[in-house]
C-alpha cells in the first residue's frame, strides 16, 4: 500500500483527518491548531503512521488518560499537544516524499534506529516533543540537500 499526500494545508489537513480538507489555507490550519485538534486526530495519525497498531497507537502519541477523556468529552486537544501532533504529522509527510510514496521505506526509516539520533528512532524523537519533531526535520532536510545522515 502506497500513501500518498498532497502538498500544503489541505493536505496535511486531510492527513490529520479534517473536515473539508481541501479548503484549508496555511493560516486557517493555523488557527484551527490553536484552537485544539479533535481526539480523533491522534488515532487518525497513528492509523496512517501504522495501520496494523504494531509499533504505534493513539495514546503513544498523547497521554492515555487525556487521549480517553477528550474522546468521552468531545472535546479537543491543547493547542500545545495539538502542535506536537502536527509535527509528527509533518515528520510522516516528508519521509513519505523523501521516500517517492514509497511508505514502507518510509516507515523503515522512521521505525529504525539512527545514527545520528543515538541509535533513537526517527519516530521515537518525533513523538517526543516538538523539539523533537524538529530534530527530525533537521535530519530529513539534511538529507533532501545531499549531507549525509
Amino acid at each position: 500500500m502506497t500513501l500518498s499526500m498532497t502538498s500544503g494545508a489541505p493536505g496535511l489537513a486531510s492527513f490529520l483527518g479534517l473536515r473539508n480538507a481541501d479548503r484549508f489555507t496555511e493560516l486557517g490550519l493555523v488557527d484551527r491548531i490553536a484552537a485544539g485538534l479533535p481526539a480523533a486526530t491522534a488515532d487518525t495519525i497513528a492509523r496512517r503512521i501504522d495501520p496494523t497498531g504494531a509499533f504505534l497507537s493513539a495514546t503513544d502519541l498523547v497521554p492515555k488518560a487525556t487521549y480517553h477523556r477528550k474522546l468521552k468529552d468531545k472535546s479537543a486537544f491543547s493547542a500545545d499537544l495539538s502542535a506536537r501532533l502536527v509535527g509528527v504529522a509533518r515528520v510522516f509527510s516528508e519521509t513519505l516524499r523523501q521516500f517517492h510514496g514509497d511508505d514502507s521505506a518510509a516507515r523503515a526509516f522512521l521505525y529504525g534506529p539512527h545514527p545520528l539520533l543515538d541509535g533513537r528512532s526517527a519516530l521515537s524523537v518525533a513523538v517526543a516533543s516538538p523539539a523533537g519533531a524538529d530534530l527530525v526535520m533537521t535530519l530529513l532536510a539534511r538529507a533532501d540537500a545531499g549531507v549525509a545522515v
